[in-house]
Formats: structure tokens, C-alpha cells, sequence
């Protein structure tokens, strides 16, 4: 899968978010979730490779490629970094994983990261989703997430909505539960992949 970015950015994400909230009443998680989206095909080689580098973390598969996923905690939540739109940081953990995931796995990974607010005026929840291109171990430019989310698997938005888990997907794997010869057949296998493209 390659990951680029859609040509039409004349959407109103923040606002389709808030209606789709609403309508589906989402339950709000203070801190949110974030995923790194990837090209890997499969969940456990996704788990396998990040296991040799070291990494401990929940993958799943979709039909738009792999992804990481984290539940993010409710100190990460900064009201002033709401204001910065699509140019709203990335929490360090997730910014860390994403280093090291387009260093070691891909050259080019997206990270995506939902804020779920409980509303102070109106009932539900309010909340931001934001995108960012990773290259080599560094950060690149935002992304458009409300075009990303319209072209990519259904499950990646359910994921960053809190309706689901990767517990609740069947496509789920976990970098640890791989030993390193495992993760090793699994390396040979993408390479044999890489090969016969």
C-alpha cells in the first residue's frame, strides 16, 4: 500500500466529526487514540518487525494496510494545543513510536491521533482528529484527516472514535508475543514479497 495524500482538502472535518459524534453517540474517552498506519499487508508481520526493533506494541490489520494502536492517557490532552488545528503536536509517546516505526519498518508512515472531549455546553462529545506524515525516523507536514479517514479502511475510524478495540478485530496482533525466530521467518517472508514486486 502506498500511503498519499488525497488531492480535495475542501472538507470541514472538524465539524463532520462533531455531527457524526453526535449522531452515533460515541462514548468520549478523555485522551483519545492514536494509530501509526503502515504498508505492511500483514498484522503479525507487523508484530514481528516491531518486536526485533525493540518495540512493544497492539498492531491489526485493515484492508488499507497495517496500523499501531494506542489508547491515549488523559494527561496528554492540552486544550491550548487545540487551537493549532491540524498543526497540533503529537504526543511524545506516539511521536516516539512513529520515529522508530518509519526508521525500521517503512519509510513512510501516517499518524493519526483523535482528542474525544465531553461537551461543556452541549451533551455528547466534541473532538479533533489530526494526521501527520513520518519519513525516515522524522516528522514530515500534516495531512488532511478527514480525507484520509473517507479513503482509508472503515476500522480506522472506528478505532480513533473509541467504537472499537483491536480486541474487538480479528486482524490483531501483539509485537511481544513474537520470538525472535519468528520474527525472523517473518522478516524472510516480507523480503521474499519485496522480491517477487
Amino acid at each position: 500500500m502506498s500511503i498519499e495524500e488525497p488531492e480535495d482538502a475542501d472538507i470541514d472535518f472538524d465539524a463532520e466529526l462533531e455531527q457524526l459524534i453526535r449522531e452515533e453517540k460515541v462514548r468520549a474517552r478523555p485522551g483519545g487514540v492514536a494509530v501509526v498506519l503502515t504498508p505492511v499487508r500483514e498484522a503479525d508481520d507487523l508484530a514481528a518487525l516491531l518486536g526485533l526493533g525493540g518495540i512493544d506494541a497492539e498492531v491489526m490489520a485493515t484492508s488499507s494496510g497495517t496500523l499501531v494502536w494506542f489508547r491515549l492517557g488523559e494527561s496528554e490532552y492540552d486544550e491550548f494545543d487545540a487551537l493549532l488545528g491540524d498543526d497540533r503536536p503529537v504526543p511524545d509517546e506516539v511521536d516516539a513510536m512513529a520515529r522508530k516505526i518509519s526508521a525500521i519498518v517503512a519509510p513512510s508512515v501516517v499518524v493519526m491521533v483523535s482528542w474525544l472531549e465531553e461537551g461543556d455546553v452541549e451533551p455528547g462529545v466534541s473532538g479533533q482528529i489530526t494526521a501527520r506524515r513520518y519519513a525516515h525516523g522524522e516528522p514530515g507536514d500534516a495531512l488532511p484527516a478527514g480525507l484520509l479517514l473517507s479513503s482509508g479502511a472503515p476500522e480506522i475510524e472506528d478505532l480513533l472514535l473509541g467504537r472499537v478495540t483491536p480486541d474487538d478485530l480479528e486482524t490483531h496482533d501483539h509485537a511481544r508475543s513474537h520470538s525472535k525466530l519468528q520474527a525472523m521467518k517473518h522478516l524472510g517472508r516480507i523480503m521474499r514479497r519485496r522480491g517477487r514486486a
